[in-house]
């Protein structure tokens, strides 16, 4: 596969302060702190956040092609992942932004875009528009090593091995196999 560059956790954290629009700074703080895919995290409902048990259902994708939505490709991508207190609560006011006004809102999603999209395809954030608008701009702006969002997973992934047993990771992520999710992330 490709080489992939792995950020430092604190050029992480830059990026993310970097990217100041509201919808797209959520995103990007959901990757670092979930290890979801970027598809994964802009096909989010509302309906599979839960705050209160710190839970979020990953059922869904985009298709970077059609833009439509789709169901992973494997069972174990299909999963209910442990999120940590501190992005339960920002989820939550977030959430409460929305219901307020001040940050676009249509639901069920999450990350909605700001434009009407075609038929058929989610109202939701496009990942290359995310990718150009806000964070390529943002990981200029920290002035780091370039990388793209589904580093954050990497890092995520590598972070987690250091504290939890593989199996967990592996379903952390969506992975059937630990011995997979092993060879993918130990090196970092």
């Amino acid at each position: 596969g490709e080489v992939i560059t792995v950020p430092s956790y604190a050029d992480a954290v830059k990026v993310v302060e970097a990217i100041t629009h509201p919808v797209a700074h959520m995103v990007a703080s959901l990757l670092l702190r979930t290890g979801m895919r970027l598809n994964e995290a802009l096909s989010l409902p509302w309906s599979n956040v839960d705050t209160e048990e710190r839970k979020i259902l990953v059922a869904h994708s985009i298709d970077q092609v059609t833009g439509k939505l789709v169901t992973p490709k494997t069972k174990a991508a299909v999963r209910r992942i442990d999120i940590p207190d501190d992005l339960a609560s920002d989820l939550a006011a977030y959430r409460e932004r929305q219901k307020a006004g001040e940050i676009t809102r249509h639901d069920p999603w999450v990350f909605p875009s700001e434009t009407t999209r075609e038929e058929g395809r989610p109202q939701v954030l496009n990942d290359r528009n995310f990718v150009q608008r806000f964070w390529e701009p943002a990981v200029t702006a920290v002035e780091c090593p370039r990388f793209t969002p589904h580093a954050f997973r990497h890092l995520y992934a590598s972070r987690l091995l250091e504290v939890a047993p593989v199996a967990f990771v592996a379903s952390q992520l969506g992975h059937s196999s630990p011995a997979f999710t092993y060879r993918q992330y130990a090196h970092f």
